[in-house]
């Protein structure tokens, strides 16, 4: 898989090149830029935690696989969300869009927020197990997880010993 065999630099690029983009684009079509560009990075997020996740993944944890995968899932699900929630508070500018209660609007947001939480540390336990093995040390899960979380500085920390894992023949 491509998110396994990207070096850290690479990342970093694909995370912070749009990030200039946005400043160097005209004022009138700013919001689409920062919205697409937005999705993009939360899908080059998202698609590193499921490479991560399930192609270094050990097909012992099938519990934690399950829930990892409903939260996963509930996390893909939010993108669309976020989508039309940000171009229909923008059209409500204008007074033609439509907005959700705020409670709701906030519950999404919570549900989302520990669904993603969960997908890290998840993420992060299988980069300590495939590393060291069977004995797991929270401390180091935590800086893994810490590093995903800023992910385009973590990567520089924890992108090389992923590669190394990809990298390795294993049995799973």
């Amino acid at each position: 898989m491509i998110f396994l065999r990207l070096k850290h630099w690479q990342y970093s690029g694909l995370w912070i090149i749009p990030q200039i983009l946005i400043q160097v684009i005209p004022t009138k079509i700013e919001f689409w830029f920062v919205l697409i560009f937005t999705l993009l990075n939360c899908c080059l997020l998202l698609g590193w935690i499921w490479a991560v996740s399930f192609l270094l993944g050990l097909s012992r944890q099938s519990f934690a696989r399950t829930i990892f995968s409903i939260c996963f899932g509930g996390a893909m699900l939010y993108l669309p969300y976020f989508l039309i929630s940000n171009v229909s508070y923008n059209l409500s500018q204008i007074g033609i869009g439509w907005m959700l209660e705020d409670w709701i609007q906030f519950s999404i947001h919570i549900v989302f927020i520990a669904a993603l939480l969960y997908c890290v540390f998840f993420s992060a336990m299988i980069i300590q197990i495939s590393q060291v093995g069977s004995t797991v040390d929270l401390g180091k899960i935590i800086g893994i997880a810490l590093c995903i979380l800023v992910f385009p500085i973590g990567i520089w920390f924890i992108q090389g010993r992923v590669n190394k894992l990809a990298a390795e023949p294993q049995d799973r």
